[in-house]
């Protein structure tokens, strides 16, 4: 059962998770995926990889796109997918590719940041990203098979 238990609609206990947050609500959020991915299957290192990957693409939307989004999460076969969403500004295409962004060579680049969306795309099976000027999708599949 996904969700957090009984409050949750049938739907969302069967299928998965479809909420709206912002930054409010972020935390329920990740304690909501967490336990999805529970529900699926998913635990130690595997499970803190999702929870890792779906918190970074939900905390940049509310950061970078307009405060708050949208998460639908469910299960395909041996996948999860989890679909943000956000009405913001959009981010240049050069961001959105992989390995867009290497890992840091000094503490001093470690701390400028903007290691989420790479990490995302080293974690993650495959990542989808569309942007236009009137908002974001990332799409994320997550294997529940891989080791």
């Amino acid at each position: 059962m996904c969700g957090n238990g009984d409050h949750l609609p049938a739907t969302d206990r069967a299928e998965g998770l479809d909420r709206d947050f912002d930054l409010s609500s972020i935390r329920r959020l990740r304690d909501e995926v967490r336990a999805c991915g529970i529900a699926y299957g998913l635990a130690d290192l595997r499970l803190a990889k999702f929870v890792l990957a779906v918190n970074e693409v939900a905390t940049n939307a509310v950061h970078h796109g307009g405060g708050r989004g949208h998460l639908h999460l469910s299960r395909d076969g041996s996948d999860l997918w989890c679909r943000i969403t956000d009405q913001g500004p959009g981010f240049p295409q050069q961001r959105r590719t992989r390995q867009s962004r290497p890992p840091p060579v000094s503490a001093v680049e470690d701390l400028s940041g903007g290691y989420g969306l790479w990490l995302v795309q080293q974690v993650c099976t495959e990542v989808r990203i569309a942007s236009t000027a009137h908002g974001t999708e990332v799409v994320l599949r997550y294997s529940l098979s891989a080791g």
